[in-house]
């Protein structure tokens, strides 16, 4: 190091301190004695698939977990064969899948202190259990300290000036090469070679050898007024889908501040209906990209892959930088700015770095820089191995997990006096061990044999779907009286009544005869409204999910089965929105009541005249129908059978289209049917990518998708997907009642309009209280009347 004249060899030794770990082999020890026995795989295996309906086709292989994966059984063959030093060992071999992965978090909203936590798992776990912060399946390996700044200042006064940033990067790189050192010790290096003896939870003593497959991190990378604020009022009018798949956006998206992942993640999987603002130059280039983007991104994060899915995913890279490429030389004559958040920071860090050096010359005026795209990425370079990575070591949420567990990490650092805050938090972490493992002694002493309660809790309920069981008088819904009300300013309701008895008809008998229609009547004239119905469904990758829709909130689209025997080209699905989740007691040819529940829904038309599809890449758009006559009306408007739908629909608005206004029904009652209070949106984008399982509906080809009827192959990603699953297995659907989907009965007992005891005996009867079905006395004045319309 130069230090005036002279030069001289110089080697500071700077120690940091503050590194609290523990070891590899104990985090291992926990995980195969502490475990649950029916998620936890001692030996790998491999899971193959063959479709339903194709038994003569070669099974696919599946990629879902890492116990499954060929690098942990090429790691199993070859502990099997290792030379250990106790020769005489007769134990089984197993392999511990030890899988690392570390992310920075700050510990307070208003505070400075950071932290970087290494955690680790085991690959042997099922990750739908190992991906619960409260499975206790994380072990916090170590607290990484940061690089201290006293070693900055070490280095400015050995150099005589600050040290650069790509010095700073090198000492973190070492300090991270120095942690694993200290946790890769001598120990563990043994244990490697020559496996360690564990009393796993099965009671089986077995000679385990620790193996590093994956290390997960995150590399974060740098990336008109008037259009800016319409860009930000578009996506604040973006309805909201599930729990958290789609969250409510910001008020400034643009500005992209204060964003987490998961926001970055729903921005792309609904942005590319935004980008009409572009000029027309770039737009159809720019709206094609995001497409393709966002259907690798989707099959890219897929849980559970099989061999045709990674074939999809691997030819959608190649398309995805043939894309990207040929997006970098369309816009390189585009006169492109930094955004004025950008520019701000730039002078604040110029402004800083000219107060650190004093004797520079006079400072230079800042203009905003012309960006230009840069694929020169680590990130980019990436994406080519992806789908690779995810045949030989698949594996999914190791950095969602690492991100769910820096909530335990805060909530200790909250329960410090913040002096001396991770040596505290590790003790905390210590005591907590303790109490888990006399808990579960506990728990293994008062546990009886008989039964496991965690899988009785596990078991979900099987049924289609679940509205509420009770006939609250607060609920009731006395029709005719109803339908006479609304008549008076909402034609919907014109031929409520007849259509409703229509569609329960042909539920009960499969093929209704208008003469059979008086057959049917409805007890005490009621039915009963329900603010929510939810729908439990398998998905992909065969976990049992629901989707809650309420029609007072944007989750009121469902998704239901076409019926596309005539044309096997039509589109896959149809489209509803939710106006009323009801239920009633039914009468038939004067037999007791039985409950049917049904949805009163407003259909939405595919638009033949601008198909979407994967060929394309474009969205399905749909519209409502017209409501201009009484046809119009009967077609606009039915009825649905709960058990039909297939899952939650997120729709988005087509924005550019703009909205037409009520076109049947007065302003003060539009919104009752209507999209907002200027009416119904022209068109909406129907957003395929809204999840996982949404996605593999269109594509075809999920393993818990059996069953669903695959349409056409416009809308799959390639046709081989829909060649392995055989349409013979496919559910059939017949469409009746102006597009209302019904499943063929497998059995009837109704013939020729002859009633038997087993008319709706797959509906619960329903008692007779005479209490709750009294009529309110003015609504007598209407039944008899009213009935006849």
């Amino acid at each position: 190091m130069r230090k005036g004249k002279s030069m001289r060899s110089t080697s500071e030794q700077l120690s940091v301190s503050g590194l609290h770990s523990r070891t590899i082999l104990d985090g291992i020890r926990r995980g195969f004695t502490r475990n649950k026995k029916q998620y936890f795989h001692y030996e790998p295996f491999e899971s193959r698939w063959i479709p339903p309906g194709s038994a003569g086709s070669s099974a696919q292989t599946i990629s879902d977990e890492m116990y499954t994966s060929p690098a942990m059984l090429d790691a199993h063959k070859e502990v099997q064969r290792l030379e250990i030093a106790d020769s005489s060992c007769r134990l089984p071999r197993v392999v511990a899948a030890v899988m690392l992965g570390s992310d920075g978090l700050q510990l307070g909203a208003f505070s400075t202190k950071k932290a970087w936590v290494l955690y680790m798992w085991l690959g042997n776990l099922s990750k739908y259990e190992r991906c619960k912060p409260n499975s206790g399946s994380c072990f916090e390996l170590a607290h990484i300290p940061s690089l201290p700044d006293a070693i900055k200042d070490e280095i400015t006064k050995l150099n005589g000036r600050p040290p650069p940033a790509n010095l700073i990067t090198h000492l973190r790189r070492e300090l991270m090469h120095a942690v694993l050192h200290e946790l890769l010790d001598a120990e563990f290096i043994h244990a490697w070679r020559h496996g360690i003896v564990i009393s796993c939870a099965d009671g089986i003593k077995r000679r385990v050898f620790p193996r590093l497959f994956t290390y997960a991190a995150d590399y974060p990378e740098s990336c008109g007024s008037d259009t800016v604020a319409e860009f930000n009022r578009r996506f604040r009018l973006v309805p909201t889908f599930s729990n958290s798949t789609i969250r409510k956006f910001s008020e400034d998206v643009a500005s992209l501040k204060r964003l987490a992942a998961r926001d970055f993640e729903d921005i792309l999987q609904v942005r590319f209906y935004r980008f009409c603002l572009l000029p027309d130059s770039i737009d159809t280039q720019t709206q094609q990209l995001l497409f393709s983007l966002t259907r690798w991104h989707a099959l890219a994060k897929l849980r559970q892959h099989t061999s045709a899915t990674l074939r999809h995913l691997s030819a959608e890279t190649t398309k995805l930088g043939d894309k990207m490429r040929e997006f970098e030389a369309i816009t390189a004559g585009l006169i492109v700015f930094e955004t004025p958040r950008e520019f701000r920071a730039r002078q604040r860090r110029a402004a800083a770095k000219t107060q650190k050096q004093p004797h520079t010359n006079e400072p230079q005026t800042l203009t905003r820089k012309q960006c230009k795209l840069n694929l020169n990425t680590f990130k980019f370079h990436a994406l080519g191995d992806y789908h690779r990575y995810c045949s030989e070591w698949y594996n999914r949420l190791v950095l969602n997990s690492s991100k769910l567990q820096h909530r335990k990490i805060k909530s200790q650092w909250f329960r410090t006096n913040k002096r001396e805050a991770v040596l505290q938090m590790t003790k905390m972490g210590d005591i907590g061990d303790a109490i888990d493992v006399i808990q579960e002694r506990l728990d293994k002493r008062t546990q009886s044999g008989a039964s496991d309660e965690s899988l009785l809790a596990d078991c979900t309920n099987a049924e289609p779907y679940h509205i509420g069981q009770t006939d609250r008088t607060a609920d009731a819904v006395n029709i005719p009286l109803w339908v006479h009300n609304q008549n008076r300013y909402n034609p919907a309701t014109k031929f409520f009544i007849t259509t409703l008895r229509q569609h329960l008809l042909s539920r009960i008998t499969g093929d209704p005869e208008p003469t059979e229609l008086g057959k049917i009547t409805f007890q005490n004239d009621r039915m009963y409204s329900h603010a929510t119905m939810r729908i439990n469904y398998t998905s992909y990758d065969v976990r049992r999910q629901y989707d809650v829709v309420d029609p007072k909130s944007p989750c009121r689209y469902i998704l239901l089965p076409s019926d596309t025997s005539d044309n096997p080209d039509a589109h896959t699905f149809l489209y509803a929105r939710i106006l009323g989740i009801y239920h009633a007691n039914i009468r038939f040819c004067g037999r007791p009541p039985k409950r049917m529940d049904f949805l009163w829904v407003r259909w939405l038309d595919y638009d033949e005249a601008e198909p979407g599809g994967w060929d394309v890449e474009r969205l399905d758009r749909l519209s409502y129908g017209k409501c201009r006559n009484d046809s119009e009306l009967l077609d606009a408007f039915g009825f649905v059978d709960p058990q039909h739908v297939i899952r939650a629909a997120h729709l988005i608005p087509d924005f550019s289209s703009g909205t037409v206004g009520p076109t049947c029904f007065v302003p003060d009652s539009s919104r009752f049917v209507c999209d907002n209070d200027e009416g119904d949106w022209k068109y909406h984008y129907v957003n395929r990518f809204v999840d996982r399982d949404m996605m593999m509906r269109y594509v075809g080809g999920g393993i818990g998708h059996f069953n669903q009827y695959v349409a056409g192959s416009r809308n799959l990603v390639s046709k081989d997907i829909n060649e392995e699953v055989d349409d013979s297995c496919s559910q059939e659907f017949v469409v009746t009642d102006e597009g209302n989907p019904n499943h063929h009965p497998e059995s009837s007992d109704v013939d020729n309009g002859e009633c038997t005891d087993e008319d709706n005996n797959d509906i619960p009867d329903v008692g007779s209280d005479e209490e709750d079905n009294v009529l309110l006395s003015d609504e007598e004045d209407f039944v008899d009347d009213l009935y006849d319309l």
